[in-house]
């Protein structure tokens, strides 16, 4: 999603949106945090992680946003998580039943 919508607004096929502005200064700025603890641009930490946790809440409060999905994330975006997600579910489900 994020690589597609970009590929859109670069080619000007697609306009840029408010969400769009959020996400993509939130993630150049968490990208930054990522280099001063030595992570190269094509690597970084696990969502899960201290490191992820801090520089994404710390990106947050830079720009003064919340938790809320939508204001870093289109509704196209969101669904997408969503199903991802249940896809993920319904196989830990699977493999515990076996």
């Amino acid at each position: 999603m994020f690589s597609v919508s970009l590929e859109k607004i670069l080619s000007q096929h697609g306009k840029i949106t408010d969400t769009d502005l959020r996400y993509y200064t939130h993630e150049i700025r968490e990208l930054e945090r990522y280099r001063a603890f030595g992570y190269s641009d094509t690597a970084s930490p696990s969502d899960e992680s201290q490191i992820w946790n801090n520089a994404h809440t710390a990106t947050l409060e830079d720009y003064k946003l919340g938790s809320e999905l939508t204001l870093l994330y289109s509704e196209e975006a969101i669904s997408a998580m969503n199903a991802q997600d249940q896809r993920e579910y319904e196989k830990d489900m699977r493999s515990f039943e076996q």
